[in-house]
C-alpha cells in the first residue's frame, strides 16, 4: 500500500518499502512531522492517510502494532534487561530476546552484567550508558519487526563501527519495511532511497545522497559544515 502524508503546506507520499532520510537544521520541522506521523499531533488542516485510511481512524493499538519508534532517549523502566527488551513483545522467548540483543550488538555487554539478562535496570536506565540504552531500544524493535520504523537520531550515541553494524541488523534496505530515518550524522543517510531536506517546515530538496551533495544546495551545505566541524548539530 501507499502511505500519504499531507501536513499544512507539506504534501508527501511514502511508498511501502521505501527508506526515507530526513535532514535539515534544528527547528526546521522534522520533529513536528514525526509527531504527526505518530498521531501525537494533529495537522491544522489537510489529512494524513495510512494505507488509504485517515490516521485519526486508526486505533492507537494498531498504530503501536504497525509503527516502531526509536529516539535519542529511549524508554527504560526498572526491571530486568530481558523484560525491557521484551516490552511490548511479552510472548518473546529467551532465545528471541538473546537473538535481538546480539543483532543490536548488546549481548556481550549484557553477559558482563551481574545476572546477565536478569540484571536489574534502574528507572530511566540510569545504570546503562547512552549507547547501551539506544541498543536496548533497537533490540526491542528488532524483536517487534514493525512494518513501519521511525529512527529519530536512534544511533547518535554509537560510534561509526557499531552504527554500521546496527543499521545492517535493522535491514534499512529491507523492502518489506518502510523506514523513516532522521539523522544529524548525515553519512547515516547514504543508503536512503530518498532524502527529504526540510527548511522552515517545507521540503526544499529531495533526492539521493550523492545527487543532493552534487546539487550544491542546503543538503550539500549541511554535509560540508559537518565535515568541517562547523555544524552545531554534528556529533
Amino acid at each position: 500500500g501507499k502511505y500519504v502524508h499531507a501536513v499544512d503546506n507539506l504534501s508527501l507520499m511514502i511508498r511501502h518499502g521505501e527508506t526515507i532520510g530526513i535532514a535539515g537544521r534544528s527547528g526546521c520541522g522534522k520533529s513536528t512531522l514525526l509527531r504527526v506521523l505518530m498521531r501525537l499531533l494533529h495537522p491544522h488542516s489537510g489529512s494524513m492517510l495510512l494505507g488509504g485510511v485517515p490516521l485519526e481512524e486508526v486505533s492507537r493499538t494498531d498504530i503501536g502494532r504497525f509503527l516502531g519508534y526509536v529516539g535519542q532517549s529511549p524508554f527504560v523502566f526498572s526491571g530486568t534487561i530481558a523484560e525491557n527488551i521484551a516490552y511490548g513483545n511479552e510472548q518473546a522467548t529467551p532465545e528471541d530476546i538473546q537473538r535481538a540483543a546480539e543483532m543490536a550488538h548488546l549481548h556481550d555487554e549484557i553477559m558482563q552484567m551481574p545476572g546477565g539478562y536478569n540484571a536489574m535496570l534502574l528507572e530511566r536506565g540510569s545504570n546503562l550508558s547512552g549507547g547501551q540504552r539506544q541498543r536496548l531500544a533497537i533490540a526491542r524493535i528488532l524483536l517487534k519487526q514493525p512494518p513501519i520504523l521511525i529512527l529519530d537520531e536512534a544511533t547518535s550515541a554509537l560510534d561509526n563501527i557499531s552504527e554500521r553494524a546496527v543499521q545492517q541488523a535493522l535491514g534499512l534496505t529491507n523492502t518489506d519495511r518502510t523506514t523513516i530515518l532522521v539523522a544529524h550524522r548525515l553519512s547515516t543517510l547514504r543508503d536512503a532511497d530518498r532524502i527529504l531536506v526540510f527548511d522552515e517546515g517545507r521540503i526544499v530538496e529531495e533526492g539521493a545522497y550523492t545527487e543532493l551533495v552534487q546539487q550544491g544546495g542546503l543538503f550539500s551545505e549541511l554535509v560540508m559544515s559537518a565535515e568541517n566541524g562547523l555544524s552545531s548539530s554534528a556529533p
